[in-house]
């Protein structure tokens, strides 16, 4: 899959186009968690590549290739009924594609509406394991690790993600572009997760981010 994302952003970056195109750096902030009610956010931040390219007059096409820490926090009683405490962290390259119609407000200024779908592939996870009252024997582990449909262990999670999102783009200055945006994942993360009432296992992330483009 991590492939796939690769030469889905080398496309996109090669595609022919008759008007301008810019290339550039982008790193922001994520603010991640689940759907599940009972996760909270775990700050995470986001860097990469972008590229923008103008479609038609004031329509544009945008993709990004990011290496992106997300994850989520939780407190419940579901573990034995005791209090549980966990922060996962999730490390994803991700490419974010968007189509996005630009509004001038003068030559170097501008604001534009987008919305789009996005591609990520888990590389890493760390569980931190931050129980109180119980020690359940996977501080430290990768949730990621030998994930398959056959073998739903309790830490491992599916390394493929795929959602929605919309956003703003702001040139707040010749070159300069502040984003930002709400990403929905469409895909059960921990299907394991059940077992435990866990039923919210798709990823949700708030991003900021700021990109130089040339």
């Amino acid at each position: 899959m991590f492939k796939r994302i690769l030469f889905s952003f080398v496309f996109i970056c090669s595609s022919s186009s008759l008007y301008s195109q810019y290339f550039g750096l982008t790193a922001g902030v994520n603010v991640p968690k689940w759907k599940d009610d009972n996760s909270t956010f775990n700050t995470g931040f986001n860097v990469g590549l972008k590229f923008e390219s103008d479609l038609a007059p004031s329509f544009f096409v945008e993709g990004s290739l990011l290496f992106s820490k997300q994850g989520l926090a939780y407190k419940s009683k579901r573990f034995f009924e005791l209090d549980h405490e966990d922060k996962i962290d999730l490390w994803y390259v991700k490419l974010p594609v968007n189509l996005g119609y630009r509004f001038r407000i003068n030559r170097s200024m501008s604001v534009a509406p987008k919305g789009g779908v996005f591609g990520a592939v888990g590389v890493k996870g760390k569980d931190h394991d931050l129980a109180d009252n119980l020690a359940i024997g996977n501080d430290d582990l990768d949730p990621f690790k030998n994930y398959t449909d056959l073998s739903k262990n309790f830490e491992n999670y599916k390394r493929g993600d795929f959602g929605l999102a919309l956003g703003l783009n702001f040139l707040i200055a010749e070159h300069v572009e502040l984003s930002a945006g709400y990403e929905f994942g469409m895909v059960s993360i921990w299907e394991y997760g059940k077992t435990f009432g866990i039923d919210g296992d798709k990823t949700r992330n708030l991003y900021v981010n700021l990109a130089y483009l040339f």
